[in-house]
């Protein structure tokens, strides 16, 4: 017997390759309706400027927009926060300005995750990925994706 929790991937592989024949019609017709909504939900990503941890108000509103589409799936959401090392270096070492790094991108997807739950998505669901840079000027910003990246 097959479970709901397949993926859409796999539920479009086993329906090209005539396998899906097996599947009650009730499971085939619920996993079918949910792949175009899940192809049409796109990763948020948001850009930040050196030491910003909060979101401004469009940031979170369309956070919460978004939460809303997902929450009535059951998968993981995955956050991936980046931040890069600081700039200056003269007063600390270059481990500690890593561990700076990977601070900075955890308090942020801190607060992001904090947002998904106050809207409604359960904390074990959610997925932090805290990641530091090793090189100065990279990215600083937060992605929230469906996808594991």
């Amino acid at each position: 017997m097959i479970k709901l929790s397949m993926t859409t991937a796999f539920w479009l592989g086993l329906a090209s390759s005539g396998l899906a024949a097996d599947i009650p019609s009730s499971h085939s017709e619920r996993l079918f309706l949910n792949a175009s909504a899940l192809t049409d939900l796109k990763p948020l990503q948001f850009d930040f400027h050196k030491g910003q941890f909060q979101l401004g108000e469009n940031s979170r509103e369309l956070l919460k927009q978004w939460a809303e589409q997902i929450k009535k799936y059951s998968f993981p959401i995955h956050i991936y926060s980046y931040a890069a090392t600081p700039e200056s270096l003269r007063d600390m070492t270059e481990n500690r300005a890593k561990h700076e790094a990977v601070r900075v991108a955890f308090n942020r997807g801190l607060i992001a995750r904090a947002l998904l739950e106050q809207t409604g998505i359960a904390s074990n669901r959610i997925r932090l990925h805290a990641i530091g840079s090793g090189t100065l000027h990279s990215s600083e910003n937060l992605k929230i994706t469906i996808r594991q990246d």
